[in-house]
């Protein structure tokens, strides 16, 4: 999906399996840990178990020890995640979105968001 088709989004938001915060630079941080998601949840499924992800993407409560993230910015053109984990990590991470994060390292990236200018 492109950056700039993302609606707008206020200071906290749920979605799907996970959550988005908006930061005052204007920088948003989704942070995901669904079945569908790059974390200890990921699941395959074949044709014949399909029913059981339907199962899993309505259950009420989601939990892990990891998750998925993903910075961006409202009509900036491009994802912001790649600048972001390199700020803070000094790695390239290699993807638009990071896949099994941990508490430690979203604490991290939550401190340089909310330090950003």
């Amino acid at each position: 999906m492109s950056v700039d088709m993302l609606p707008e989004k206020k200071s906290f938001q749920s979605c799907y399996k996970g959550f988005w915060l908006k930061f005052p630079c204007g920088l948003t941080l989704s942070t995901q840990f669904g079945v569908t998601n790059y974390c200890e949840n990921a699941q395959m499924f074949s044709g014949a178990e399909i029913h059981k992800l339907k199962e899993l993407l309505d259950a009420e409560v989601t939990e892990s020890s990891d998750c998925e993230i993903a910075v961006f910015k409202k009509n900036c053109g491009h994802w912001q995640t790649k600048e972001v984990w390199k700020a803070v990590f000094g790695t390239d991470p290699g993807d638009d979105v990071v896949g099994h994060v941990t508490m430690k390292d979203w604490l991290k990236v939550v401190a340089y968001l909310t330090n950003l200018k």
